[in-house]
């Protein structure tokens, strides 16, 4: 750092002069707070919120870009420095995140190998945030102030925050619409990449954000990276610098191409494809700097009132002068000119402001070649939404336009346009999906490439959420590819994991290496007798539970004295027993009633016959179907006809093996595994749309078997204690809502999830799915997923579901959701719908996430490589 001399004088002098260190030739002169002073100029720097774009309707993206138009509005009369920047996924953060919260995963070795897997796949998939941020000009330091700036160091951001503070606190409000104030340390980081764009993300060593930065500071700083411009008329800049910035390895070196936009063709409000500024998100690894100035309806119109009289005396040029036709387009300038004056004179608010920009993007990459061949991708990129990207000639210059501070270095391609229209382009959308704190799901698909990790369990833990989340897909749609994923995610993380699968699939992952020793598949057609009994899959409640619940713990606290308190505990526990004991009996009565043959089963008085002698029978966990049977042939409690009937047939039912399942008095079965998959392998279901009189014996077994079954998987979560993670999954949802006591299960999944930390997964490839699109409407499901549906009427119910409006286009998308078969892409990923803490996006799920178990859940039939088939088809159809 070079300062200058000090100037020799008779006396001792002042020593070193402290001044601005010579080598510094940038205008950015402070930060304090969000706050920054460069060259008399005081901004504000703000950050935008991100804003959902898609499974909008129009309505709604209206809403995000009027709201922007309106602050943009606010903002008249001041200038704006727009950025754009990237700052790519913490992945070694997140893996360190997960390992910390994951205390003994089954498998070390495996669990090692999944956090190394997923930062790779994370860094090959360049999935970045895309944070944007705004620097709205304030006001100007005093004069006084620039000149003592000179003979004192200091906080001069801070002393300009403090003399402004008024017109600050009025954009802080102003812009709290669609944003917050940076923080120091964003501010900090943002120069700091601004200046090695292209670079390694910055440090946070430097950014500690933790006292006002003065020019030293910044000199420092700007330091750590050179720049070194080519040959005259070269298209790109050199940028060298240390990956730390702290120049202790070797410098990395990249090539910047600044890109500025020319002409935009008029666009609709709002778009269909994503938002013109967030367009080059589908292209990554870009940075965007616009300087705007926005200027209200009279100031704006006195801009056109200039060009009205341009194009007046070109008339005049043609008409008298030259006595020519004037050409067409001269004539329909003028219109337009007319038209857009008389709405800034007399349109009000938006309709009347002008936003005035200069907008760049810029892209990086290790060679000039590459940079240059990525600036023409970028340049088709856009060629497809109407607008002209233009190189900068002045490479140099237009790189620092990027850093906060720095003004344009040059008006070409200055942009006029309604302040509708830039707002429009709303860089700030966003299809982040998930957290950040739990497993890598997959990546969302849309504006931009994020990362889909999930915490299923955060839902539960902190917003107090039901964990009851639906699964809705087509045969195909990829159902037990993410059923699977889940569980064994779960399973990894030694998580109690609960499958029950009707049909078989997914006991696969028993198999599945990393988790073989602590998994186990039970078959229930050989279990021990009475497994299913109705009465005992339904346990009694706990009094933790009751007492957990927010209804009880908030009269708890309304009561003074501790024997109320005790008192009414009490109460709560013995409705909750009972509520268990109406359950059970429910159970029975639909186990019963779905067995018998339809002629007696229709009958006017089986139903109330059934009910009395399950009133007849204590309804106790260690109760016997059997008994209740047998009461039916008690001529003193049951002298009708119809009793005889219902004794007969029952007892002639009991004799089948199936239903020593549960009728007869047992317990269920325990299992120490960590993940426990539940088949019922050969048991053939009836076809929903078939004829109850025309279900066979075995149809009407096994409905019953596989609603006690499902009530047996779910008795799984209440065998750990309430605060210990547990999952379970559950197929053939649409069945069992068929049934009193499946709705019922339902009902108590979800409301017990919560208390008992439960997420439980509900699969389905009906529409008639276990909870209504109205549950969906009272925000009952905060988290749903959605795979490929080809019915409409599956689309329109699946859009429901998720709170998503239906009949404007978003039923193709889930139509879409399916790769062809036999493509590469259908053996490579999954694409699925979700909606996950309120917000609905979509997601691939990648055959990379766990190695080994996508061979696992492909339940498509084994034959030749698909991709062998796909090929071959295409050669011969191209001969």
């Amino acid at each position: 750092m070079i300062f200058e001399k000090p100037k020799k004088s008779g006396s001792k002098g002042r020593g070193l002069d402290v001044s601005v260190p010579k080598s510094y030739d940038w205008q950015l002169t402070g930060i304090s707070g969000h706050v920054t002073t460069a060259k008399g100029e005081v901004r504000a720097w703000y950050v935008l919120r991100e804003v959902d774009w898609e499974f909008l309707s129009t309505d709604q993206r209206e809403g995000h870009i009027y709201n922007a138009a309106r602050v943009l509005t606010g903002l008249a009369g001041r200038s704006v420095h727009e950025r754009v920047s990237s700052m790519p996924f913490a992945a070694s953060m997140w893996a360190a995140a997960l390992d910390a919260r994951t205390s003994s995963p089954v498998n070390d070795a495996a669990w090692r190998e999944y956090l190394a897997g997923g930062q790779r796949a994370l860094a090959s998939r360049s999935l970045s945030a895309t944070p944007v941020m705004w620097g709205v000009s304030v006001g100007n330091e005093s004069t006084v102030a620039q000149m003592l700036a000179s003979l004192r160091r200091g906080d001069r951001a801070g002393r300009a925050a403090s003399r402004l503070s008024a017109d600050i606190e009025n954009l802080d409000a102003l812009m709290e619409s669609i944003g917050r104030p940076a923080t120091q340390r964003e501010v900090e980081w943002l120069v700091s990449r601004s200046r090695g764009l292209g670079l390694p993300n910055p440090s946070p060593s430097w950014a500690a954000g933790a006292e006002p930065v003065d020019v030293f500071d910044l000199a420092g700083v700007m330091d750590q990276v050179e720049v070194h411009p080519g040959p005259i008329g070269a298209r790109t800049v050199r940028l060298v610098g240390s990956p730390d910035r702290s120049r202790t390895v070797d410098p990395v070196e990249t090539h910047v191409a600044v890109l500025s936009m020319a002409r935009m063709e008029d666009r609709s409000i709002p778009e269909t494809s994503p938002p013109w500024a967030a367009y080059a998100r589908r292209f990554g690894g870009f940075e965007m700097s616009a300087h705007f100035l926005v200027r209200g309806g009279a100031a704006a119109a006195k801009d056109v009132e200039k060009r009205l009289q341009l194009i007046h005396d070109q008339k005049d040029q043609f008409q008298r002068v030259d006595s020519r036709m004037e050409p067409p387009m001269l004539g329909q300038a003028h219109r337009a000119a007319r038209a857009m004056k008389h709405e800034m004179e007399e349109g009000y608010g938006t309709e009347s402001t002008r936003v005035y920009a200069y907008v760049r993007f810029a892209v990086a990459a290790p060679t000039s070649k590459a940079a240059l061949e990525r600036a023409q991708g970028l340049v088709k990129h856009y060629e497809a939404e109407r607008i002209d990207l233009k190189y900068m000639r002045n490479v140099e210059g237009a790189y620092r336009e990027f850093v906060p501070g720095e003004g344009i270095s040059t008006t070409a391609h200055l942009r006029h346009m309604p302040v509708a229209t830039y707002a429009a382009g709303l860089p700030n959308v966003s299809s982040r999906l998930g957290d950040r704190e739990g497993h890598l799901i997959g990546s969302t698909v849309g504006a931009g490439g994020h990362p889909f990790i999930w915490d299923m369990h955060q839902g539960m833990e902190r917003s107090s959420r039901s964990g009851l989340t639906p699964l809705v897909s087509g045969l195909g749609g990829g159902k037990s590819t993410l059923m699977g994923l889940l569980s064994a995610l779960e399973t990894l993380s030694n998580v109690s994991t609960t499958v029950f699968d009707p049909s078989g699939p997914l006991a696969r992952i028993t198999k599945w290496e990393p988790i073989a020793h602590v998994s186990s598949a039970l078959n229930l057609l050989d279990a021990a007798e009475g497994t299913l009994s109705p009465f005992g899959v339904v346990v009694d409640p706990t009094v933790e539970s009751v007492e957990a619940d927010d209804a009880v713990q908030e009269k708890l606290r309304t009561l003074a004295t501790p024997r109320d308190r005790t008192e009414y505990l009490q109460q709560k526990w013995w409705d909750a027993r009972q509520v268990a004991r109406m359950e059970r009996s429910a159970l029975a009565l639909d186990a019963m009633r779905s067995i018998l043959p339809e002629g007696v089963m229709s009958g006017p008085m089986t139903e109330v016959l059934l009910s009395r002698a399950l009133a007849q029978q204590d309804s106790s966990q260690y109760a016997s179907l059997a008994d209740v049977v047998e009461l039916l042939a008690d001529r003193s409690l049951f002298p009708e006809d119809m009793a005889r009937t219902l004794y007969e047939s029952l007892r002639q039912m009991m004799e089948h093996p199936r239903t020593r399942l549960f009728f007869n008095r047992g317990a269920p079965a325990q299992s120490s595994a960590r993940l426990l998959v539940i088949t019922l392998p050969g048991m053939g279901l009836p076809r929903q749309d078939a004829e109850r009189s025309s279900w066979s014996v075995d149809e009407r077994l096994s409905v019953a078997v596989l609603n006690l079954a499902a009530q047996f998987a779910a008795s799984r979560i209440y065998s750990g204690g309430m605060d210990e993670r547990k999952f379970v999954g559950l197929d053939e949802a649409h069945r069992l809502s068929e049934w009193a006591s499946g709705r019922n299960l339902f009902a108590r999944l979800e409301r017990d999830s919560r208390k008992w930390n439960a997420r439980i997964v509900t699969s389905s490839q009906d529409r008639h799915t276990a909870l209504s699109a109205q549950s969906a409407s009272k925000a009952l499901i905060s988290d749903a997923f959605i795979g490929a549906l080809d019915d409409q009427d599956q689309q329109e119910d699946a859009l429901r579901l998720i709170g998503v409006k239906t009949g404007v286009g978003y039923e193709r998308t889930l139509g879409n959701l399916r790769s062809p078969e036999g493509t590469p892409e259908s053996a490579e990923y999954r694409d699925f719908v979700a909606r996950i803490n309120g917000k609905v996006g979509r997601f691939r799920v990648n055959r990379d996430v766990l190695p080994g178990l996508w061979e696992l859940l492909d339940t498509r039939p084994k034959g030749q490589d698909r991709r062998h088939l796909g090929a071959v088809a295409n050669e011969l159809e191209w001969v």
